[in-house]
């Protein structure tokens, strides 16, 4: 079950990775096990949408057990404009007295509150530049052939019956249509994974797999109270 971030929990491990929803929870909990990063190592929790990021954060250093983490990890939704989100999330780090995330999908030495060092990275799916969604890494790993095709003349076809106000929205309404037909049609995209439906070796999910090996390396490194400049 999804870990949702409760202000007087404690952390429990030195990584932590917030996200979105359950569905990208399935999913990052997933590649974790696959790149074998134990959940004591690096945990996932689920902030219920963007706009919970801003309270998750200023809550964060509060919480028993902030003194051990080393490295924190924020995976979002480009939505429309990948460039917008960073500015945003950028905001809301500022707001939780942490520093700016100046460059995505890449874990990077920041200062938390108190100048304890720690490595701080944001992932903005589905690459840091263009919009989507996790869900957009899902279609890039299935690839082009005439199944999506099909489902996006499906789409195509509904589009004067439902509106869809993002691009994210629009790549998880094509992803699940695809899974409505597959081999084993309404499968969830974590167990599609697990039983490799969709290929999770697929180098559309290298940059996020990069990302969480780079967020486990960097909670496993002694803490420093300060880098001396």
């Amino acid at each position: 079950m999804p870990r949702s971030p409760d202000a007087n929990a404690r952390i429990p491990a030195p990584g932590l990775l917030c996200c979105e929803g359950e569905n990208d929870f399935a999913f990052l909990i997933r590649m974790l096990g696959y790149l074998e990063i134990s959940r004591q190592t690096v945990e996932v929790e689920v902030l219920g949408g963007k706009d919970a990021l801003e309270r998750y954060l200023v809550g964060l250093p509060l919480r028993p057990g902030f003194d051990g983490l080393r490295a924190l990890g924020i995976v979002v939704d480009a939505d429309d404009d990948a460039s917008a989100t960073l500015r945003s999330v950028t905001a809301h780090l500022a707001s939780g007295q942490h520093l700016r995330a100046d460059q995505t999908n890449d874990i990077t030495h920041r200062y938390l509150v108190d100048g304890r060092l720690c490595r701080l990275g944001v992932f903005i799916a589905p690459d840091g530049q263009g919009p989507g969604a996790l869900e957009s890494l899902y279609l890039q790993a299935v690839g082009p052939g005439e199944s999506i095709d099909c489902v996006r003349d499906f789409m195509r076809c509904m589009g004067d019956l439902v509106q869809f106000t993002t691009a994210a929205q629009r790549a998880k309404a094509e992803f699940h249509a695809w899974l409505s037909v597959c081999d084993e049609p309404g499968i969830l995209p974590g167990y599609a994974l697990d039983r490799n439906i969709i290929d999770r070796n697929s180098p559309a999910f290298g940059p996020i797999r990069q990302f969480l090996q780079d967020l486990a390396e960097a909670a496993s490194q002694p803490g420093a109270e300060s880098d001396g400049g």
